[in-house]
């Protein structure tokens, strides 16, 4: 029964410490969509929305702009998750930081998308549709 007891414990001792190097969400609109229409989870639609030239030309764009260095590796205690709005022309209009490494890292994702160019925008039922997607940078 101790035994149980003490593995309990320190289930619960890993899990807060391990998520206390996360901190607490931060939402930052850049420009909000105009458009009242839904928007859809970008793996949930008939036509993903995807970055011109695929992931790799995204991991590009990140690498080439960053002003820190990125790994094209995912390091989860290094990465910064976050989820970008991507309406019906392609054009990012909003992000939200899910998982911070540190307040340096989220303003330059922020930079970043405030620079990204248009992307391929998603469709559903043959019609262009404003998405929401997980991305994330691992900052070296």
């Amino acid at each position: 029964m101790q035994k149980i007891s003490l593995l309990i414990v320190m289930c619960i001792m890993f899990y807060f410490v391990g998520n206390s190097q996360v901190q607490q969400e931060q939402e930052i609109f850049l420009k909000k969509s105009t458009s009242k229409d839904k928007t859809y989870n970008n793996n949930k639609v008939d036509q993903k929305a995807t970055f011109i030239g695929g992931d790799s030309e995204l991991f590009k764009f990140y690498k080439n702009n960053s002003t820190f260095k990125v790994n094209h590796f995912q390091v989860p205690d290094k990465s910064t998750y976050f989820n970008l709005y991507i309406d019906e022309k392609g054009n990012v209009y909003d992000f939200k930081i899910i998982k911070s490494v540190d307040d340096d890292h989220n303003k330059e994702i922020e930079r970043l998308v405030n620079i990204m160019p248009k992307w391929n925008p998603a469709k559903n039922n043959n019609k262009t549709v404003k998405v929401i997607l997980l991305d994330y940078i691992t900052f070296q």
